[in-house]
């Protein structure tokens, strides 16, 4: 039987608060206070998902944003090769494992990933570009669960065994998401400042990964975040474009990253600059 993740995020919601009260319970007065703040700052966050330079041009060109299998259906038209080995090589080393994941979860075929954030660049290891969406929540419903972590990582073994209780223990709803990053986050927490917690949420090894069904376009786009140091990076390379300085490997990246400008622009999506 396939495994609903969504659905047993509901199923979840009661125990998951039960837990962290009674992680609560078991803490000093200082300790306690620390993780409500951390929890309320969590509870204040929205989705979005880290994209590569040509990732997002594609998105804001054709306004959607499409998983492996979507992308892979939409390439296929234009070749002879069938989706499944189109997804696979858009995969590369990760197939084993996505196909291994999607061969135990029900509505995998829909399922787009993001990440949970409140006030970071998301994930820049995923992509320099982070696409904040606007009220994802509202539009996913029902389909929108959260897990602890990569879930490739985490929940899949390298020859493709699939740790499908422990996916199911971990599944949170909106609602619940800042109960399951303060659980499992709480040794990171204790001792932390308030400004290390947008990228306390956001680390490459333990970050909250959101999985929706929801069809998107760039009319849900909130705005795009990049890292004050990779935007600067950008900007110099452009201007140094301008000297005559730059290989042709770096003109290309230039000339994308202008054309991602442009895109935004017209599309009235913000670019804003974030802390590192």
């Amino acid at each position: 039987m396939l495994l609903d993740v969504f659905e047993q995020a509901t199923k979840n919601a009661a125990a998951l608060e039960e837990q962290y009260r009674a992680m609560l319970d078991g803490e000093s007065a200082q300790n306690r206070s620390l993780l409500e703040r951390f929890a309320s700052h969590v509870e204040g966050g929205c989705i979005a998902t880290n994209m590569k330079q040509m990732t997002t041009i594609a998105s804001l060109s054709l306004g959607q944003y499409w998983n492996t299998y979507d992308l892979a259906a939409w390439k296929s038209e234009f070749s002879s090769y069938d989706e499944r080995l189109i997804a696979e090589h858009q995969l590369g080393g990760h197939a084993i494992k996505r196909f291994a994941l999607d061969g135990v979860l029900a509505h995998s075929r829909n399922i787009k990933y993001g990440v949970l954030v409140t006030l970071s660049a998301g994930i820049p290891y995923h992509g320099e570009f982070c696409i904040v969406f606007d009220c994802l929540e509202n539009l996913a419903g029902k389909h929108l669960a959260f897990v602890h972590g990569d879930s490739l990582r985490r929940y899949v073994g390298e020859s493709g065994d699939v740790d499908a209780p422990a996916l199911s223990r971990d599944a949170a709803t909106f609602q619940c998401k800042h109960f399951l990053a303060t659980l499992k986050m709480a040794e990171d927490i204790a001792g932390s400042g308030q400004t290390s917690w947008p990228s306390l949420l956001t680390r490459k090894e333990s970050y909250m990964e959101a999985l929706f069904c929801a069809e998107i376009s760039r009319h849900n786009v909130a705005e795009i975040r990049v890292q004050d140091g990779i935007l600067r990076k950008w900007y110099n390379l452009a201007f140094e474009d301008m000297t005559g300085v730059l290989d042709e490997k770096e003109r290309i990246l230039v000339k994308a990253f202008q054309v991602i400008l442009q895109l935004a622009e017209e599309h009235g999506v913000a670019i804003r600059g974030v802390p590192s």
